[in-house]
This record gives C-alpha cells, structure tokens and sequence, in this order.
C-alpha cells in the first residue's frame, strides 16, 4: 500500500526536476519470520540520498542495468504516461520479471530520469503468492523460463528501436544475457535438478505451441543453455569444496609445525 502522501511527493519532485520518471530505491518490507516492518532495497549499491537526475548517456545507464542499480519494482515510480504510449513501454504477459522489462525500458527512453531517497511504498509480503509458494521441480522450471521463452523478444524490441543499440549491439546482447542469467538461470538453477531430457520435455510441453515450427529448436536450445550452467555451477561447488579441504589441510599443518617449534 501507498503511504497518504506518496502521489503528492512523487508528484511535486516530477514537477521540479520536469521528470519523465521518479523512482524510489527503497520501500518499507514486511519481514515474514518477524512480521515487523523495515526499510529496504532490491538493488545493489548506489542509494540516492538526495534527488539525482540520471546521466543522459545510455551507455552508463545501460552498465547501471548490468550492475543491478536500477530497482524494478513498478509500484516506486511515478511515470509519465505520454512516455509509455510513445515508445509502446508495456508489461509482457509473463508469470515473472515483466517488471525488469518495463523498467529497462524506461530506462532507455526517459529523458529524465529521477531518483530519489522518498520511501512510500509498504510491500506486505505473502507467503501463498506465486512467487513465493512451493512448487515441483517442473513447475518452477516451467515458473523461471516462462520470461526468456514469452518476453525476450520483447525486451529485444525496445532496444531495436533505438539508434544506440543498433550501433552497439555488444551492449545489446549485454542485456539479453543479464536477463536470463541473474534473474533467471544463476539464482534458481540448483533447484530444478531435472535430467536434459525431462527439461526437454517439460519445455516443449509448456511452450512448444507456442512457438509454431520451431518448438524442437527452442526446446534443445534452451536444453542445451540450462546443462552449461548446472555443469558450470558443480564446477564452482567442486572447486569451493576443494578450498575449504585446502584451507583445513594448512590449518592442521601450520598447528603441528607451531607444536613442534
């Protein structure tokens, strides 16, 4: 819910700054273990803590999006509306992360963009919502690619549109990337544990009508994408594992030596 003064504070900073978008970097959170509330962020780094207009080059906004200092969250910002109807900046029908891509997009267009320290929102979370119930393995494979497979191309469209992009495309694969990695592969992918087959599966089953004649390809390429990140990640694990071994092994080596001196 919205603080009583949060539209008339957003409002009157959008008004000062002739701002195309205000958004707040911090909201106050429920904590589900405690039930009190505390102020908080889901960006990395970086808090305004007074009003600072973003700076117009798109290439350090772009590295900000790649950095995760931009909040997503829809409900912090205050957005003027000629803004989204111009450049057609509209949430994709996703189960997840539609949120990313309309604030991406935002990013890219406003002339203007405002952040500020205001805190107004109170997010209550709930522990039954879609995000946070349980699932099988399949549904949160199915949950977590529903974005990459539905919304990407959407993501790919507001970049195409812009004369920047098309003269940088390695920025422009920059944020594809990050869209599926960080907020989609890298945190969930330990969870899902499913053979390449099962996750061939699962994905045409869910997506495969969807994609018309190239339902196979999709499928076994996104097979193919999710088996280099599992091996990937037991790669890090055997290689933190190793350390930890590494690092007891000297530690019982440097006490025998200092009982020996």
């Amino acid at each position: 819910m919205l603080k009583p003064t949060a539209l008339e504070e957003l409002y009157l900073l959008a008004k000062k700054f002739d701002a195309d978008v205000v958004c707040c970097e911090r909201f106050n959170a429920e904590n589900f273990a405690t039930k009190n509330f505390q102020t908080m962020t889901w960006q990395k780094g970086g808090i305004a803590n007074k009003p600072t207009l973003e700076p117009k080059d798109l290439e350090e906004r772009v590295q900000r999006i790649l950095d995760e200092k931009y909040c997503v969250t829809p409900w912090c910002k205050l957005v003027r509306r000629d803004l989204m109807i111009e450049h057609e900046i509209f949430f994709p029908h996703t189960t997840i992360s539609d949120d990313d891509i309309w604030t991406f997009g935002l990013v890219f267009y406003a002339e203007k963009f405002l952040r500020v320290p205001n805190v107004v929102y109170i997010y209550r979370g709930n522990e039954e919502s879609i995000l946070q119930r349980k699932k099988t393995t399949e549904e949160h494979l199915i949950f977590w690619t529903n974005p990459i497979l539905l919304a990407l191309k959407t993501l790919d469209n507001l970049m195409g549109n812009l004369e920047f992009f098309q003269k940088n495309p390695r920025l422009r694969y920059a944020v594809l990337e990050k869209f599926i990695t960080s907020k989609i592969l890298y945190p969930h992918i330990n969870k899902w544990h499913l053979s390449p087959f099962k996750i061939y599966e699962t994905i045409k089953k869910e997506f495969g009508a969807k994609f018309g004649e190239h339902d196979v390809l999709v499928s076994a390429l996104c097979t193919y994408a999710m088996n280099l990140q599992k091996n990937y990640y037991e790669s890090v694990q055997n290689s933190n594992r190793f350390a930890e071994q590494a690092q007891k092994r000297i530690a019982q080596l440097e006490a025998e030596l200092a009982r020996k001196n």
